[in-house]
């Protein structure tokens, strides 16, 4: 992966895991399911749960990649005790492409970059053979 599509403010060695933040009292970890090792994982999670509660099926809400306060200070719902973080997107053509779309032009959006409210375009996910911007697998995330 080309050193300027990571983000600045990940952590060493976050090759196959993004951090940022939606609801919880600290940061978020965001797994590249396109790799095997992460959908065996989760498979065993699921299994893991399943042996708990017995379900016949389950929601996964929110399964595209929703992350609160891309490229600001820090999210609105951040714990005020906390230092100010927030998942900071490089600039580059993916996050911050040439044709922004309607929501980022007349929406609400706080960084006016087509990452608001979600992770960087420029995110690489990897089957362990090829490699894939989030940009173009958005949608595809955590699908199952």
């Amino acid at each position: 992966m080309s050193p300027d599509l990571v983000p600045s403010d990940q952590p060493a060695g976050a090759n196959d895991y993004i951090v940022g933040y939606v609801w919880p009292d600290n940061k978020t970890v965001f797994p590249d399911f396109f790799r095997p090792e992460t959908q065996d994982w989760w498979a065993n999670e699921m299994t893991l749960f399943h042996e708990q509660v017995p379900f016949d099926a389950v929601w996964i809400d929110m399964n595209e990649p929703s992350n609160f306060g891309t490229d600001t200070e820090k999210p609105s719902n951040y714990p005020n005790e906390l230092e100010p973080w927030s998942l900071k997107c490089p600039n580059n053509t993916y996050d911050s492409p040439p044709y922004p779309t309607k929501l980022i032009r007349v929406g609400s959006s706080n960084s006016k970059r087509i990452s608001d409210h979600s992770l960087c375009m420029s995110a690489m996910q990897t089957d362990g053979i090829e490699s894939f911007l989030l940009y173009d697998t958005h949608s595809l995330y955590g699908w199952s």
